[in-house]
């Protein structure tokens, strides 16, 4: 399960799905406010082998709700939502 944060701007953030036990195997998808991540659309964004998702390198436009989906064609499943805030480092001075 993913889990909310909040974090500075700029820090690495990683977002844990594992996937259960399928066959097939899970397809792993991940959500930002209910709209699917695709893959290479963002830079920042990196869905890793593994399934976790990195933001590499966190803006304020990367805070919202994240969901992973694990998902085949006998059934998919979605985590409970993981709040990402982003906050400006200057504003903690």
């Amino acid at each position: 399960m993913p889990s909310s944060e909040r974090v500075p701007e700029g820090r690495t953030v990683q977002l844990m799905c594992t996937p259960p036990d399928a066959d097939p195997k899970a397809e792993i998808i991940w959500l930002k406010d209910g709209n699917e991540i695709i893959p290479n659309e963002d830079p920042n964004l990196i869905i890793a082998n593994d399934g976790n998702l990195i933001i590499s390198a966190p803006r304020l436009i990367d805070s919202g709700n994240y969901t992973c989906e694990a998902r085949n064609f006998a059934n998919k499943r979605v985590t409970d939502i993981a709040q990402i805030v982003v906050y400006d480092k200057l504003s903690d001075l």
